[in-house]
């Protein structure tokens, strides 16, 4: 017994090819606002590679081009990363199918795939921004492809099917049911602190707060646009020059890497002035891989779970995985001890033990300095010598 053969697809028509490619250019075009600028420029060229085809009948690339290009994008993508299993980087190589596989249809099967693959770039943006502005776009965007998905599949005519107007006539029920059940859902199910659906980053640096810090190790720096925590004041709020949050201080250097004092808690109240200010506010602090609590400076106790130490600063156990709102007080007039304990004098002064020649050399002929003396030492060495972020 013989096994039937699938019936060959039927053909995309010139009109099915232009919806399509209208319907995947506003799929893409919201990810050229965070993916890296060769992308969104290979993206624009395959769309008008296709439209261009659509119009001046210029030749779509054979087989042999587009794996060229499949296997120079993925290394392309690769290098970018650092691989394509992280957000940015499956993101990225995600785009880089589609455009190709767009660039390769020719039946109403690869504009199915085609629709696929458009619907979970669209669920991909949510990974970047959550606003209002994104999910009206991708709520338009998803009755389109709902829409193309229903002219592909229409075996009643296979050649020119229904106008895409009539498919959304007919889906516009469905969609008028479903938004209000995902509003009611959004206003009054919990959302959890941290997103249902996330992917690893890519091995790569990003700005914000660390406990360790090692120069020359950093190729490849990305901004990050996240929320760290939000601070509400009681009464008066306090001026921009006293908004200073104090994070990890870095005393311990060994020649290669910085890093935090051991765990000192700070032993005795600070000395306030009487009738000295005293700042109160609320700090939601949102997950954190660092275990240092941003606070005002300078802090005058410690919220439940965290202790604060002889350098000031704040600091939990353990890494904030949740959304954590605490109450905080500090006292920005206060002028810390003049004499740093003998401990913590140490540890700032010493040399590290053969890591960096040059370096050891440097802080021996400042250690004859007078204090004032070696600031200044250290500046001039600052200004005069041609320092760069590696």
């Amino acid at each position: 017994m013989k096994r039937a053969r699938r019936p060959p697809s039927p053909p995309l028509s010139p009109r099915l090819q232009t919806r399509l490619l209208g319907v995947i250019s506003l799929v893409l075009l919201p990810h050229a606002l965070h993916l890296p600028p060769w992308i969104s420029l290979l993206g624009a060229l395959g769309l008008l590679w296709h439209a261009l085809h659509l119009r001046h009948a210029l030749p779509m690339p054979g087989r042999p081009v587009l794996a060229v290009l499949m296997l120079g994008g993925t290394a392309a993508v690769w290098m970018t990363h650092g691989g394509i299993l992280g957000r940015d980087g499956g993101v990225s190589f995600l785009v880089l199918l589609t455009v190709l596989k767009l660039l390769e249809a020719r039946t109403r099967r690869d504009g199915g795939l085609l629709g696929l693959l458009g619907l979970f770039l669209l669920l991909t943006l949510f990974l970047f921004d959550q606003g209002p502005f994104t999910a009206l776009w991708a709520i338009g965007a998803f009755a389109l492809l709902l829409g193309l998905l229903g002219l592909l599949g229409d075996v009643a005519s296979p050649l020119e099917p229904l106008p895409l107007r009539t498919r959304l006539r007919s889906l516009a029920p469905l969609m008028g049911l479903a938004l209000p059940v995902a509003l009611l859902l959004f206003v009054f199910v919990p959302r959890p602190s941290s997103p249902l659906i996330g992917l690893p980053q890519a091995d790569r640096a990003k700005t914000g707060l660390s406990d360790e810090l090692a120069p020359g190790t950093i190729t490849d720096l990305s901004r990050s646009e996240a929320v760290a925590f939000r601070a509400t004041f009681t009464g008066e709020e306090p001026s921009r020059e006293q908004l200073y949050w104090r994070g990890p201080v870095f005393w311990h250097y060994d020649g290669r890497r910085w890093a935090r004092l051991p765990d000192f808690p700070r032993p005795e109240a600070l000395d306030m002035t009487p009738g000295e200010r005293v700042l109160e506010y609320s700090l939601m602090l949102e997950p954190q891989a660092s275990v240092i609590l941003p606070a005002l400076d300078v802090p005058l106790e410690a919220p439940e779970g965290a202790s604060l130490m002889i350098d000031h600063d704040l600091r939990f156990k353990h890494p904030q995985e949740g959304r954590r709102l605490m109450n905080l007080r500090a006292a920005p007039d206060t002028r810390l001890d003049p004499v740093i304990p003998e401990r913590m004098r140490a540890q700032a002064l010493r040399l590290p033990a053969g890591e960096n020649p040059l370096l050891i050399d440097i802080g021996m002929g400042w250690q004859a300095l007078e204090p004032r003396a070696r600031i200044e030492a250290a500046l001039k060495l600052f200004r005069e010598q041609a320092f760069r972020y590696t």
